[in-house]
């Protein structure tokens, strides 16, 4: 995987949702354990590059079984061979439904008995658009309680755990509150916030049965062209890190196991999966072993170091090795370097991939045994889970792998249901289902509220709320454009499927104005009417046009230009010339080219993908009821030909000269910083887990209050070398909120092993240290400096 052929990659609440009571932000606690996972991300591999690996030598696949309860050891024991080849794989809802095999339909059918019941099937998933029949809560109860009930009640029955992808809420159930995508709550730069999110989901994942979140996604946004850019918090290793493990610690109830209330959060997809060739999903991806250990890993280890009970492995490959046949990656990585203890589960029909997707494994057997080999504990497979049994009693009898090498992943898989507390209940109350379910809208507005992101703003915002307005754009009146991908379908609603509960932004303003609104719709296929817009765009005080992008996940959601659509920028441009303001809002999944209509828009409002509050949510910075405090969490290249663009790459001959910088975000208010102050302004060899506290006085000179996101960056302009440093990186940042006229000292904790670099010269195989000399703590204009000795 880590081959020397890499190169560096360049590239829920009171009505007001700002409210300060509301603001939950690092704490020092918070902050010093996501630094300290930097610093062992960064010391991670230094066994070198792609060598044999001797973790699991034994038939362990790597991984400290200490600490297994005899209650797992009873139950592996009673297992015979076939029950553990079933055990280590997992299926989709599918399968065993009246429909069949891959059709939608209520539970039941040829497969359900035969599987859950006689062959003690491991896990079964709810993928994107496989939700129970009826998708209400009570359904999902009944179906999940259904499945238990055929795995066994008795004395050593073994519960199926139940997984899905619940990454903005309860997002497959079309009952549930639908929350502001990775990307938006990145732009909040809200760890607390992210651990609410969380555990609302968890709490609503568990009164319907369901106990495995395959999240939160810790891949860094690397390509903007990428289908699956919205499913990242953002584009910086420390601000990836510290929403990662809020949300496992969200998830999963805290720092023990999760228990009966929470449920097991999965660290995806390790590692690399972000940075495909094109950005096209999947596609083989080259990334350094210096790039890797100082970038892609630290989120990684902030979220095992946070307790996630499993990781998902990256589908693609890197570095010339599908990386969940990487035993470097899993083994040595992952379960000996990082610590990691918990389930390592495959990707998708990861293991047919390895054939049909990378060309890797002669046979299906072949494949199964390849990621065997690497630490794979948990096969998910769409729904030919006969194949996968197959090739696992192969493997066993032709003496490919050891019955040991089963165990060991069968104790993990065990220890996972007895930390959930499967072993002691495993049904829920289809009756209470619903309570739990699709509540809590005012966090939902305001998660969204704090992401939006104002990025153009020439005070024609806020409004007073007596103006008449246009609103028009393909997102005026769209649920669909403000949830995303993964809401009910895999690539989100469409068709015949039903849609969460949610306010659309003209919703939202017909709600919040006195003025008349007006609507002139406008689809995303380019159906519209110029001359409509044009006469009632001159009869209006202003116009809000919402624009962005369709719902979509990956492999539909590549794009190469990332650019908004032609018919969009004539809809401004035709606004625009009758001379009355625009305000551009964008619902998309990723920065969109807007080059060619910037200069017509007064104001622009970044809103990502908000969820079912977004409409609200929006339209309450429209009338200034809410202040847009969002930072872009990624950098906003002008096209697609620009990426991949990341405000921390090394320094070059270049420019990458974005339409906004990372970090970029205006407001209402308007605020100043003095000089930051350093704690300690010289330290002596310092490890990579120390953090020093820089202190800035912050100032809202506006009219109104404000939340500010304070950032701290560290810089240094030459490298002793002969390695290179990034041009600068985030060390630390909190989130602050200010009265007109107010000053506050904010303290910020900063990360050292932020500035740290890997050594080796071009291999990068040496450790990682801060180079001593004078570093530059930037917030604002100004900067401080710390020497380190």
């Amino acid at each position: 995987m880590f081959g020397e052929d890499a190169t560096e990659e360049n590239g829920r609440g009171p009505a007001r949702p700002d409210a300060e009571g509301e603001r939950a932000s690092v704490s020092r606690r918070d902050f010093a354990a996501v630094a300290g996972g930097i610093a062992a991300a960064a010391t991670a591999g230094c066994l070198g590059l792609g060598g044999d690996s001797d973790a699991g030598g034994d038939g362990s696949a790597g991984g400290d079984d200490a600490g297994v309860s005899q209650a797992v050891e009873d139950r592996l024991a009673a297992m015979d061979r076939e029950a553990k080849v079933w055990q280590v794989l997992q299926t989709d809802l599918t399968t065993i439904t009246e429909g069949g095999v891959g059709s939608r339909g209520e539970i039941g059918g040829d497969l359900l008995d035969p599987l859950v019941g006689d062959l003690g099937l491991g896990s079964v998933l709810t993928g994107g658009g496989s939700a129970p029949v009826p998708n209400t809560p009570e359904g999902w109860a009944e179906t999940t309680n259904r499945i238990q009930r055929i795995a066994g009640t008795g004395e050593g029955a073994t519960p199926v755990v139940y997984g899905t992808d619940a990454v903005h809420g309860h997002n497959n159930l079309a009952a549930a509150t639908i929350y502001p995508h990775n990307l938006g709550l990145g732009a909040t730069w809200n760890p607390g916030l992210a651990r609410q999110l969380r555990e609302e989901t968890a709490t609503a994942l568990r009164a319907t049965g369901v106990h495995w979140n395959f999240d939160p996604v810790c891949d860094l946004a690397r390509d903007h062209r990428w289908g699956r850019y919205y499913e990242c918090f953002g584009e910086d290793p420390l601000l990836v890190s510290a929403m990662a493990a809020a949300s496992v610690e969200g998830l999963q109830g805290g720092d023990g196991p999760p228990g009966a209330a929470g449920v097991a959060a999965t660290a995806k997809h390790f590692v690399g999966y972000s940075r495909p060739r094109g950005g096209l999903d999947r596609n083989p991806a080259q990334i350094s072993w210096r790039r890797l250990r100082s970038q892609h890993l630290p989120a990684f280890q902030a979220a095992v170091d946070a307790g996630a009970e499993a990781v998902m492995l990256n589908s693609g490959s890197v570095n010339g090795v599908p990386s969940h046949a990487s035993a470097t990656a899993v083994r040595e990585v992952l379960r000996e370097e990082m610590g990691f203890e918990g389930v390592v589960i495959s990707d998708w029909d990861d293991a047919q991939r390895l054939r049909s997707m990378h060309g890797v494994g002669e046979t299906l057997q072949d494949a199964v045994g390849l990621l065997l080999e690497a630490g794979v504990d948990l096969f998910m497979v769409g729904s030919r889970t006969d194949l996968l049994a197959e090739a696992l009693h192969g493997l066993l009898e032709d003496g490919e792998i050891e019955e040991a090498r089963l165990d060991a992943s069968i104790r993990r898989i065990l220890r996972l249901k007895e930390r959930l507390g499967l072993f002691e209940s495993a049904t829920v109350d289809p009756d209470a289902a619903a309570d739990a379910v699709g509540g809590n809208r005012e966090l939902a507005r305001r998660a969204a509220a704090q992401s939006l992101t104002l990025l153009e703003h020439g005070g024609t915002l806020p409004f007073e709320g007596d103006e008449d307005l246009l609103v028009t754009g393909p997102g005026a009146d769209s649920a669909a454009m403000a949830l995303g991908g993964w809401t009910v379908g895999w690539q989100g609603v469409s068709g015949d499927r039903q849609t969460p509960e949610t306010t659309t932004v003209l919703e939202g303003a017909e709600a919040a104005m006195d003025g008349a609104v007006d609507h002139v719709s406008w689809d995303l296929d380019g159906a519209g009417d110029p001359a409509a817009v044009r006469n009632a765009a001159a009869d209006a005080d202003a116009v809000v046009a919402v624009l962005g992008e369709g719902p979509y996940a990956e492999g539909q959601g590549d794009d190469q230009r990332a650019t908004l659509a032609e018919d969009q920028a004539e809809l401004v441009r035709t606004a625009a010339d009758t001379d009355t303001p625009v305000v551009g809002i964008v619902l998309a999944g990723r920065p969109i080219g807007i080059e060619a209509i910037r200069h017509h828009l007064d104001e622009l409002l970044m809103a990502y993908l908000p969820g079912s509050a977004g409409g609200t949510a929006i339209a309450d910075a429209l009338v200034g009821d809410v202040v847009p405090s969002g930072r872009l969490p990624v950098t906003w290249p002008r096209h697609g030909g620009q990426a991949p663009v990341h405000y921390n790459a090394l320094p070059g001959g270049g420019s990458d000269d974005p339409s906004y910088a990372f970090a970029a975000g205006e407001s209402y208010a308007s605020f100043q910083n003095d000089i930051p102050q350093l704690e300690t302004a010289t330290l002596e060899a310092p490890s990579l887990e120390e953090t020093v506290e820089l202190s800035v006085d912050v100032t809202n000179d506006g009219s109104v209050a404000a939340d500010r996101v304070v950032v701290a960056f560290g810089e240094r302009e030459y490298a002793p070398g002969p390695e290179q440093l990034p041009r600068q990186s985030v060390v630390g940042f909190d989130r602050v909120r200010l009265e007109p006229g107010e000053q506050r000292t904010v303290t910020v904790p900063c990360s050292i092993g932020a500035l740290a670099t890997v050594g080796g010269d071009v291999t990068g195989r040496g450790e990682r240290t801060v180079a001593p000399g004078a570093y530059d703590l930037r917030v604002g204009d100004w900067t401080t400096t710390l020497t380190v000795e």
